[in-house]
């Protein structure tokens, strides 16, 4: 599979982590992700209905099929939040898993997490990139971690994350300099 060079500008409109899942899904690497907008209020301000419009002309240009969906909700943190989310598949059949996943093993597996680092989560005895040290081999590859650890496989998940990279390297270099500088 090969991404056009006009295709990763298009998908480097978009912020991180969206621009680096889409290069994943582009890259058939990763058969779905979600892109999420948390508008903060009552109402949707004006930049954010760019940010989703703007994903929505990108996707539709890809040629990439999507779902978009909406809610409101309110958090002790943050009031009252308007969230839209854009399920995104590289095919139909995978954008219709993402969309009618029921569990979290579901949605890992849709989304390319290792099979360690699901149950990992599902167990709750995974760990995040915060709580531990990483070797120097894998230091500047931190952000292409889209996943918790498990922390009996976290060497094998560690070299999924290398490889995650690689691909970034070859097919979107400008986020790649970018996730990694």
């Amino acid at each position: 599979m090969r991404i056009e060079k006009s295709d990763a500008e298009l998908i480097n409109k978009l912020e991180y982590p969206h621009n680096y899942n889409l290069t994943l899904v582009l890259a058939k690497r990763k058969n779905a992700t979600t892109l999420s907008f948390y508008c903060y209020g009552n109402k949707v301000s004006d930049k954010c209905k760019k940010k989703i419009d703007q994903a929505i002309r990108i996707l539709s240009s890809l040629n990439l099929p999507f779902y978009f969906t909406y809610t409101k909700r309110e958090s002790e943190y943050v009031g009252k939040c308007n969230f839209f989310e854009v399920y995104v598949g590289k095919n139909e059949k995978c954008l219709d898993r993402i969309v009618n996943s029921e569990t979290d093993e579901d949605l890992g597996k849709n989304y390319g997490f290792p099979r360690t680092a699901v149950r990992a989560f599902e167990k709750e005895s995974s760990v995040s990139l915060t709580e531990f040290t990483l070797p120097e081999k894998f230091r500047n590859h931190n952000h292409f971690a889209q996943f918790v650890f498990s922390k009996e496989h976290l060497n094998r998940e560690m070299r999924k994350v290398k490889r995650l990279a690689k691909i970034v390297k070859k097919f979107n270099p400008e986020l790649y300099d970018y996730m990694t500088s």
